[in-house]
């Protein structure tokens, strides 16, 4: 792992995270695991890292947990099924970029995992991996919008000139999935909050 990722992560620590680095995603979703109880409810956002990558919404909900995840429900219950994960026990998600200041970055269409950051679930667990670390501000951003939204947008179809051309026109399209922006600059007051690194590449 870079050296420049393990000092952004002592910084995290002195800004109030709690920082967990693993060799293997394996074993940051073991972590994860171990560390939420079976009778928790469990919120999670839009993550191709947590949902897909390392499947933890299928491992908690398969052990018992209830889960809220919008992205696995019918359409028509997406909203309420977002609106439950912002009141779970536990919130689940990556970010889209971090910087080596210690900053997180994310962005949302609807606003579900930004609000949920916010002022959300008591206990958050965000998971990345090395490839969402970015030098400074700048990097992060243009990492946001040409490389996660950009893939995003060709996973969802969204028909976006982003997921059309590969690169961020600053559209007005109805489905623009960048409208809600967040940098967490230190943990929210009165949360829990733990960065868990693996070094691999995961989601975008």
């Amino acid at each position: 792992m870079k050296p420049q990722i393990l000092e952004a992560l002592k910084k995290m620590e002195k800004f109030g995270y709690h920082t967990h680095v693993f060799p293997t995603a394996v074993e940051m979703r073991d972590f994860v695991m171990s560390s939420i109880p079976e009778t928790a409810s469990v919120g999670f956002g839009g993550s191709m890292t947590v949902t897909g990558d390392i499947r933890l919404y299928d491992l908690m909900k398969e052990r018992g947990n209830t889960c809220f995840y919008h992205g696995r429900v019918e359409p028509e219950e997406a909203a309420a099924t977002r609106k439950k994960a912002m009141l779970a026990d536990y919130y689940l998600t990556s970010s889209n970029a971090v910087t080596y200041d210690g900053k997180l970055l994310n962005i949302d269409g609807v606003g579900n995992r930004v609000g949920a950051l916010c002022c959300g679930p008591d206990i958050v667990y965000i998971l990345v991996g090395v490839n969402k670390f970015a030098p400074d501000d700048e990097a992060a951003m243009k990492r946001c919008k040409e490389v996660a939204c950009v893939k995003n947008g060709v996973r969802l179809d969204t028909g976006t000139p982003c997921a059309v051309t590969g690169k961020c026109a600053d559209c007005n399209s109805p489905n623009r999935m960048c409208r809600a922006v967040l940098w967490l600059e230190r943990v929210p007051r009165e949360r829990e909050f733990h960065i868990c690194v693996a070094d691999e590449a995961l989601g975008y």
